[in-house]
Protein backbone atom coordinates (compact mmCIF):
# COMPACT_ATOMS: atom_id res chain seq x y z
CA UNK A 1 0.00 0.00 0.00
CA UNK A 2 3.03 2.50 0.97
CA UNK A 3 4.36 2.04 -2.88
CA UNK A 4 0.75 2.52 -4.40
CA UNK A 5 0.60 5.46 -2.09
CA UNK A 6 3.91 6.57 -3.67
CA UNK A 7 3.44 5.74 -7.40
CA UNK A 8 0.48 8.27 -6.70
CA UNK A 9 2.01 11.28 -5.11
CA UNK A 10 5.37 11.05 -7.63
CA UNK A 11 3.15 10.97 -10.73
CA UNK A 12 -0.14 12.42 -9.95
CA UNK A 13 -0.80 13.04 -13.36
CA UNK A 14 -0.36 9.73 -14.44
CA UNK A 15 -2.04 7.35 -11.17
CA UNK A 16 1.64 5.84 -11.03
CA UNK A 17 1.33 4.41 -14.64
CA UNK A 18 3.93 6.02 -17.44
CA UNK A 19 2.48 8.85 -18.61
CA UNK A 20 0.36 8.38 -21.56
CA UNK A 21 1.28 10.44 -24.70
CA UNK A 22 -0.18 10.35 -27.84
CA UNK A 23 -1.71 6.85 -27.80
CA UNK A 24 -4.08 7.57 -30.65
CA UNK A 25 -1.83 7.84 -33.19
CA UNK A 26 -0.70 4.00 -32.79
CA UNK A 27 -4.51 2.01 -33.22
CA UNK A 28 -5.57 -0.22 -30.50
CA UNK A 29 -7.93 -3.02 -30.58
CA UNK A 30 -10.04 -3.66 -27.83
CA UNK A 31 -8.28 -7.00 -26.71
CA UNK A 32 -5.06 -4.19 -26.48
CA UNK A 33 -6.68 -2.15 -23.83
CA UNK A 34 -7.95 -5.10 -22.36
CA UNK A 35 -4.37 -6.52 -22.08
CA UNK A 36 -3.24 -2.70 -20.47
CA UNK A 37 -6.23 -3.10 -17.93
CA UNK A 38 -4.95 -6.82 -17.36
CA UNK A 39 -1.50 -5.45 -16.41
CA UNK A 40 -3.27 -3.23 -13.87
CA UNK A 41 -5.62 -5.37 -12.14
CA UNK A 42 -3.07 -8.04 -11.97
CA UNK A 43 -0.78 -5.06 -10.11
CA UNK A 44 -3.44 -4.42 -7.06
CA UNK A 45 -4.45 -8.48 -6.89
CA UNK A 46 -1.03 -8.80 -6.07
CA UNK A 47 -0.38 -5.77 -4.39
CA UNK A 48 -3.78 -6.70 -2.36
CA UNK A 49 -3.33 -10.24 -1.93
CA UNK A 50 -6.94 -10.89 -3.63
CA UNK A 51 -8.52 -12.01 -6.49
CA UNK A 52 -12.12 -10.62 -5.93
CA UNK A 53 -12.69 -7.87 -8.79
CA UNK A 54 -15.11 -6.04 -5.91
CA UNK A 55 -12.14 -5.42 -3.98
CA UNK A 56 -10.01 -4.06 -6.70
CA UNK A 57 -12.20 -2.12 -8.54
CA UNK A 58 -13.02 -0.37 -5.17
CA UNK A 59 -8.94 -0.10 -4.12
CA UNK A 60 -8.64 1.74 -7.25
CA UNK A 61 -11.57 4.00 -7.10
CA UNK A 62 -10.08 4.89 -3.51
CA UNK A 63 -6.49 5.48 -4.85
CA UNK A 64 -8.60 7.45 -7.92
CA UNK A 65 -6.53 5.22 -10.11
CA UNK A 66 -7.98 5.54 -13.71
CA UNK A 67 -7.67 2.62 -16.12
CA UNK A 68 -5.47 2.71 -19.34
CA UNK A 69 -8.30 2.12 -21.11
CA UNK A 70 -10.33 5.06 -19.96
CA UNK A 71 -7.30 7.37 -19.70
CA UNK A 72 -6.77 6.74 -23.37
CA UNK A 73 -10.17 6.89 -24.20
CA UNK A 74 -10.29 9.92 -22.80
CA UNK A 75 -7.29 11.40 -24.78
CA UNK A 76 -8.53 10.27 -27.76
CA UNK A 77 -12.10 12.23 -27.03
CA UNK A 78 -9.96 15.09 -25.87
CA UNK A 79 -7.68 15.44 -28.65
CA UNK A 80 -10.21 15.07 -31.05
CA UNK A 81 -12.64 18.42 -29.46
CA UNK A 82 -9.29 20.26 -29.68
CA UNK A 83 -8.50 19.23 -33.62
CA UNK A 84 -12.63 20.61 -34.05
CA UNK A 85 -12.27 23.65 -32.35
CA UNK A 86 -9.21 24.41 -35.12
CA UNK A 87 -10.93 23.77 -37.81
Amino acid sequence: MYVLHKLVTICPYSYGLPKIYDMEVCPLTKSDLRALDFVVDRFFMKLFQTSNMDVIRHAQCMFNFTLPSLLIKKNVAVNFIRVLRNC
